[in-house]
Parts: structure tokens; C-alpha cells; sequence
């Protein structure tokens, strides 16, 4: 669970931190600079909500799926055989 919440801040933060460079880099070669306004953030946002949804999507579309019956834990022969789907 933890794995996928970073990864979908990941996803969420990329776009401001994309932008955040490309501010440094105006900086550093003496362009104007453009501000931190409302309507670019919310662009920003719009953008990283927009790869969230991406992101779900295609792991959705690749992860793995075993369409078999889960067969629980149990003992054989006196070893315990883990569950696992057939």
C-alpha cells in the first residue's frame, strides 16, 4: 500500500517538479521568469491528476491476472503447502 501511494504522489509531484527546473533554468540563462500563479498551478495539478490516471491505468492494463480457484494453506504429508491459485 505504501509502495503505491509513493508512486502516485511520484506521479502527482512530476509535473511541479518539471516546472520548478524549467524556472531555474530561465533563471540561470537570464530569461524572464514567469510566477507561480493560480492558473499555473492549477494546470500543474490539472497535469499531475491527469498522470495519476495514467499511471492506474497502465498498471491496470499490465498487470498480471490468474483467473484460477485460490487454494488456501494446508498440510500434506505433514508439510505445510502455502495457498497459492491454480
Amino acid at each position: 500500500m505504501g509502495r503505491i501511494l509513493l508512486e502516485m504522489l511520484g506521479a502527482f509531484t512530476l509535473p511541479f517538479l518539471a516546472y520548478g527546473l524549467v524556472q531555474q533554468l530561465r533563471r540561470l540563462l537570464s530569461m524572464p521568469e514567469k510566477q507561480w500563479t493560480r492558473d499555473v498551478t492549477l494546470m500543474l495539478a490539472l497535469f499531475g491528476l491527469l498522470s495519476c490516471a495514467a499511471l492506474i491505468l497502465a498498471v491496470w492494463l499490465m498487470s498480471e491476472r490468474n483467473m484460477g480457484a485460490y487454494q488456501p494453506a494446508h498440510i500434506e504429508n505433514g508439510r505445510i503447502i502455502p495457498g497459492h491459485i491454480d
